[in-house]
């Protein structure tokens, strides 16, 4: 799989380490942080393995003085062809600030249907399917077993929504990603086009869904 990273113009010259670990103290810890709404939400079903899925969890802090903060993690099956010679399942992970209701024409808007309303940072092509598929019980079981839960130290994405960035870090490290170059930098990265008028979005949403709201 290629890996591709796309970035606003904004954080041209943070590296990965510094946005990542900034965005991981705007988010918090999902299982413990006060003053804070966290919202987590599976497109299709919660439960792995799945050919293609997303997740979607932001934090909305009641100190309006604080930054929010929002990540839409994909699954996609990604099938043979001359650049890609095996099949498999890519992983693209986008960071934002804030999740907002797809505009339904007038009609009501169902809970899941959320979009990423700016895309920050877009890392895409990742092969990190296993974490991925670790990390998201991991996080259920915590959240509804056992909130002293100790294992999981090593998963990128669960301790990524307990606000801590270094796991998935040395992840992206183990794939050849140089982390603490600034994006402007990168080879493999690219500033995002952005419109005057349509924010740089992906859309979340099927019938079967699950929707977390944690106070």
């Amino acid at each position: 799989m290629t890996i591709t990273i796309k970035y606003h113009e904004k954080i041209a010259n943070e590296t990965l380490t510094s946005y990542t670990s900034q965005w991981a103290t705007n988010f918090g810890n999902i299982l413990w942080t006060t003053e804070v709404d966290y919202t987590f939400n599976a497109s299709g079903y919660s439960i792995p393995p799945a050919d293609s899925i997303k997740y979607v969890a932001a934090s909305t802090h009641h100190n309006q003085a604080a930054s929010n903060a929002a990540i839409v993690v994909a699954l996609k099956k990604v099938e043979e062809n001359d650049q890609q010679p095996t099949a498999g399942i890519s992983v693209s992970l986008e960071f934002g600030e804030a999740l907002v209701p797809i505009v339904n024409d007038g009609m009501s808007k169902q809970p899941h249907q959320l979009l990423l309303q700016q895309v920050q940072l877009d890392i895409s092509g990742l092969d990190i399917r296993a974490d991925v598929e670790s990390s998201m019980p991991t996080l259920d079981y915590a959240l509804w077993q056992d909130i002293y839960y100790q294992g999981g130290n090593e998963l990128g994405i669960y301790n990524l929504l307990k606000g801590n960035a270094n796991p998935l870090l040395n992840i992206l490290k183990a794939q050849g990603i140089n982390v603490d170059t600034p994006l402007k930098n990168m080879v493999i990265a690219s500033q995002l086009e952005m419109t005057t008028d349509t924010p740089v979005i992906d859309t979340v949403g099927m019938d079967n869904s699950d929707m977390l709201l944690v106070a």
